[in-house]
């Protein structure tokens, strides 16, 4: 009952969700990845900071594929960087975001949103923090991507 129409995208299908979701504060993670997260680190750090979205943020040696993420000293997210065409090291997301619902509510329900394009950037400076954790950090959306997979899960692969 849940399913989101492609136009809607990743905000959009969230906000529809959110009729379903009985807390003030909520996991999301992106169905199509895989990353360690500490949930108490995250949400220790999430309340300390009256976040009103929390990041969960990884390094990579090349962000071509995933796009850069820019914090100052106190987490606070300063900008976003799309995929950059030559090899470059930094922070990414993980795709794992720790949300109030309150903000979740400021998306227009029935409109296409996307959450990294549209919804987080907007938050800039009101709130949009991250936390840094360590990987591995593994996109699976791809074929390719989901045959690495089977060298970090064995029985992921096996039928």
């Amino acid at each position: 009952r849940f399913v989101a129409r492609a136009r809607q995208r990743t905000g959009g299908a969230l906000r529809q969700a959110l009729s379903q979701v009985r807390t003030d504060r909520f996991l999301v993670m992106n169905g199509d990845s895989f990353c360690p997260v500490d949930v108490h680190a995250r949400a220790t750090a999430h309340a300390a900071r009256r976040a009103r979205a929390a990041l969960w943020l990884v390094p990579a040696e090349d962000c071509r594929g995933a796009g850069l993420v820019e914090i100052d000293e106190h987490g606070a997210v300063r900008a976003f960087h799309e995929k950059p065409p030559e090899k470059h090291q930094g922070l990414i997301s993980a795709g794992i975001y720790l949300l109030e619902r309150t903000v979740v509510e400021t998306i227009p329900p029935g409109k296409p949103v996307s959450l990294e394009t549209d919804f987080f950037p907007r938050l800039i400076g009101q709130g949009l923090y991250a936390v840094i954790g360590r990987g591995p950090f593994l996109d699976i959306g791809t074929p390719d991507a989901y045959g690495e997979a089977g060298k970090l899960f064995p029985f992921a692969t096996q039928a």
